[in-house]
């Protein structure tokens, strides 16, 4: 994607080093830079940010962010708008695809001609500038990363009332792009009366355009399930940079950041005033957090890290942290929500600290320490370490029949107790616990009492889940130059996997006998399992053989049997089939012929020698199904009944193999025979017609030869063939005639 690094430096208190720089630092850090083009007065660099960074990172705002992480810059601060003015004339419903819909509503705006600045900005990364209110949403979703849509206001003679629900059966939507879509199950835009505007988080539709005329505007600013507008995309094959990011998924917090710009500047370069904003975010989540210790990142990057270089990480990178000795934080952080009350089903993201049922209260306490646990009870039970009572500690884990609480030592535990007892979080102690009458034993879930670090992620961070992430954090700003290189000790000798073995003695038998192996597509247009989601929906079933690939393999390999050198395809392929009880390990071999005459019978015949040629070396007979041209056997159900397979691995070692790639243009076949008298030298013949024909011969081979008299005739066909682009006749026919020449002049008679 392209990224404007004077964009990108307009978010940064400090001044960026050269583009060459900066492409550098984001290579070793974090993205790789594929380009950097001169334009104007800017450089545009070609950043191939990462699926898993497309949370935080396809924005230039993100670029920024990580730059002032990776080269220790500060950022400016970020605009904010104010909400004096609520809710009111607006009504928003939601559904469950929709988790938090931000609206505001701005009248007295001026729809016109963008200003230079911004109009330079979006030409500069590819985008058309339409004008102010458009070229100003387009602009902060470059900018934030949180896509925004404007409808003129008029649609809502009163009252602005939207809801984000499913299109119905037969709904249609004119969108913006002049083309109609079906709009049943897909995430829709519309007013309370049923008018759908808006294919939501890809494109919006022409009922609602800002246009020119327009003097009231609604702004949207949304957060949407990534599934439903992936699903969407590809069922109306419509794909945009607004369905880009929310395919990928972003953070609902992401919404606001988004509105406070665009009102800004919307407020400066096309009037108006606010009129009423609603923020509708029914489950607003807790901030993620998770837990690392420094050891473990060390253990993981095989380097010591600095404590000061893993907090300025951190702290450059937004995480908040607290250092902690994990079993006296989580002690301490229990007593702090005595008398919170319990709710079954609790929430460890929506509904923590204010509700808790058991093992929700245990998950969160124990983040509090930086350590993440199973979120279920009987997970926790699973995943401790069991200990006697008297080897228990304050903070570990104590249970009766799918309940939990931790202890806090002297028969005492702390819990979130059910509304059949207390109905809230109760210190107790365990033995007098109704709750504890089936008591099952203590665990222990904290490995080590070394400190660690309780790190709060940024709301934009979805992809940091894991203590792992954490470490991956730190070695890619520490840099993953700094970790040395260490040569492995060997592990023993591998035991080889008697599948992989067969194929390979299978593929090495058919190779042998002339066959070449293929590839095919693992999808068809029949079969018993079905795909939910193709990716060609006419080919939207797993395929149940490899015959019907094979033979139309067959069918287009045939087609080019001159430029193979033969008169015969021979071809095979080993791959998995499915069914709806599983899946099977199979071998297709094909066998085809330029003569379509007694071809049938003849592949038999060939197919037949195949089976019988496999039978024998594998020692085991192959009970296959020959159709046609194509021969198919089952290798799974084979394997049991070959013994001969050994553990030499001999086979592994391989001399240099160099790929040549083919040409996308079509070739040109050319014929020559040549009289030449008896004994003298064919070769030569051949070398002067590969020096002749030059570098378009793509092949040269003698197909046939007959005496006549005191001369041979040889027989030779010329394959012509460019890698740049598709041949002439009068170019090959050029190339001929001089070759029929030279052969002439060394005596040749060409007939």
């Amino acid at each position: 994607m392209k990224f404007s690094y004077n964009w990108v430096q307009s978010f940064l208190a400090d001044k960026l080093p050269s583009p060459q720089s900066v492409a550098e630092a984001f290579t070793l850090h974090a993205f790789e830079v594929e380009g950097i083009e001169k334009v104007g007065n800017d450089s545009v660099m070609e950043i191939k940010v990462l699926p898993n960074r497309a949370h935080d990172c396809l924005s230039h705002r993100g670029l920024a962010r990580e730059l002032g992480a990776i080269l220790n810059l500060s950022l400016e601060s970020a605009k904010r708008l104010n909400e004096t003015i609520k809710g009111g004339a607006i009504e928003i419903k939601l559904c469950r695809g929709c988790p938090r819909y931000y609206a505001a509503l701005m009248k007295g705006v001026s729809v016109g001609d963008s200003p230079e600045w911004l109009k330079e900005r979006l030409l500069t990364v590819g985008q058309r500038p339409i004008n102010n209110v458009v070229d100003i949403l387009n602009y902060v979703m470059l900018s934030t990363g949180q896509p925004l849509h404007a409808f003129d206001a008029k649609i809502w003679p009163g009252k602005v009332a939207v809801e984000v629900r499913e299109g119905q059966r037969g709904e249609k939507l004119t969108a913006l792009d002049g083309k109609e879509y079906d709009l049943e199950g897909v995430l829709t835009i519309s007013t309370q009366s049923g008018l759908a505007l808006a294919i939501a988080g890809i494109r919006g539709g022409t009922e609602a355009a800002v246009s020119a005329g327009t003097t009231n505007i609604l702004i949207e600013s949304a957060n949407f399930s990534p599934e439903r507008i992936r699903r969407a995309s590809l069922e109306l094959s419509l794909k945009t940079d607004a369905s880009v990011r929310f395919e990928h998924g972003l953070s609902p917090e992401l919404v606001r950041e988004g509105m406070d710009e665009a009102v800004s500047l919307i407020e400066e370069l096309a009037g108006g005033e606010v009129a009423a904003v609603l923020d509708s975010y029914p489950r607003r989540p807790s901030l993620f957090r998770l837990g690392v210790s420094r050891p473990e990142i060390e253990r993981a990057l095989g380097l010591p890290v600095s404590e000061c270089e893993i907090e300025r990480i951190f702290e450059k990178l937004g995480f908040k942290f607290e250092k902690v000795s994990p079993r006296a934080r989580i002690v301490s952080e229990a007593l702090k929500h005595e008398g919170a009350p319990y709710k079954f089903g609790a929430s460890v993201s929506f509904d923590a600290p204010r509700l808790f049922d058991c093992s929700s209260f245990v998950s969160y306490v124990y983040l509090a320490g930086g350590l993440q646990i199973p979120r279920v009870s009987a997970d926790q039970l699973a995943f401790g370490e069991a200990v006697e009572e008297k080897d228990a500690g304050a903070g570990d884990l104590i249970f009766s029949d799918g309940h939990v609480g931790i202890y806090l030592g002297d028969g005492k535990i702390i819990h979130a107790s059910g509304a059949q007892h207390a109905g809230k979080v109760v210190i107790e102690n365990f033995r007098k616990s109704p709750a504890f009458k089936k008591f099952k034993g203590f665990r222990r879930l904290i490995r080590s009492e070394e400190e660690r670090y309780a790190v709060t992620v940024p709301p934009e961070r979805l992809d940091v889940r894991l203590s792992v992430d954490l470490v991956e954090e730190v070695g890619r700003l520490n840099g993953y130059d700094k970790i040395p290189s260490k040569v492995l000790s060997p592990i023993g000798r591998p035991k080889p996997n008697p599948s992989f073995l067969l194929e390979f003695e299978i593929r090495r038998l058919l190779i042998e006998l002339g066959y070449s192996e293929i590839y095919t597509h693992p999808w068809g247009e029949k079969g018993e399992v079905e795909l939910e989601n193709p990716l060609i929906k006419p080919k939207k079933f797993l395929r149940p053989n490899l015959r019907d690939s094979l033979k139309e393999a067959l069918e287009k390999n045939l087609r080019n049997g001159p430029l193979l050198r033969s008169g015969e395809i021979k071809i095979f392929e080993v791959g998995v089939v499915f069914f709806r009880d599983g899946e099977r390990l199979t071998c297709a071999v094909g066998w085809g012929s330029v003569r379509t005459e007694g071809e049938e019978e003849q592949a038999r015949v060939e197919l037949e020698k195949v089976e019988n040629a496999l039978s024998e070396a594998l020692g085991a007979a192959i009970s296959g199904e020959i159709r046609g041209s194509v021969l198919e056997f089952d290798v799974s159900a084979l394997l049991p009944r070959v013994s001969r397979l050994g553990e030499d691995l001999s086979w592994l070692r391989r001399g240099e193999v160099r790929f040549t790639p083919f040409s996308p243009y079509p070739f040109i076949v050319r014929d020559i025979a040549v009289f030449l008298p008896k004994g003298a030298d064919a070769e030569e013949l051949h070398k002067l017609l590969s020096k002749e024909a030059g570098e378009l011969a793509r092949s040269i081979y003698q197909f046939d030869t007959f005496e006549k008299g005191e001369e041979v005739s040889y027989a030779y066909r010329i394959v012509f063939q460019s890698m740049e682009r598709t041949l002439t006749d009068a170019e090959v026919n050029k190339v001929m005639e001089r070759v029929c020449a030279k052969v002439q002049k060394a005596g040749g008679r060409v007939r």
